[in-house]
């Protein structure tokens, strides 16, 4: 198991800290995990997984480095800013569009096919994000309705309080 911690860790480009932070745990852990002197907890494989590697090649060996669904990646919209937020703190931080569309284009040219998965999963779980926003948004808050102007089904109201 250490070989495909370390193997993932690579993957990302991440030093034992960054790795450390990115599932939770201090860098030591990290590091004794990657030695074999250790190993991680289900948290650990859980945060693993959400991030499209695949639990049996982390424990095993066999099978594919990478999960191959979507769903593995994210369960639901909170983890997003989970793992966002460690790195974007700030609007001004966020590259500007043209830039990150060249990146994206440079990596999708080259022949990292992990780094390719992994943002294409990214950008589904995204999507996905921002459609439920919409879908939040566009229904009406319930504490701004006027409970006194509703009728009840099959109610009429009735007219200027004369007994009309």
């Amino acid at each position: 198991m250490k070989d495909q911690l370390k193997q993932i860790r690579e993957k990302l480009r991440k030093t034992q800290k960054e790795m450390g932070a990115l599932v939770g745990v201090h860098e030591r852990a990290w590091q004794k995990y990657e030695k074999g002197s250790n190993l991680p907890g289900s948290e650990v494989l859980q945060a693993l997984s959400k991030l499209g590697f695949n639990t049996n090649w982390i424990l095993t060996g066999a099978g594919d480095m990478y999960t191959t669904t979507v769903q593995n990646t994210c369960e639901s919209v909170g983890q997003i800013n989970d793992v966002v937020s460690p790195y974007v703190t700030v609007r001004s931080q966020i590259p500007n569009i043209q830039s990150l569309m060249r990146d994206l284009m440079d990596i999708m040219d080259s022949n990292d096919e992990g780094t390719k998965l992994a943002i294409a999963q990214n950008i589904m779980m995204f999507k996905e994000s921002v459609r439920r926003k919409q879908q939040l948004e566009s229904k009406p808050d319930p504490r701004e309705t006027d409970f006194k102007t509703l009728e009840s089904p099959g109610e009429k109201k009735a007219g200027g309080g004369n007994g009309e």
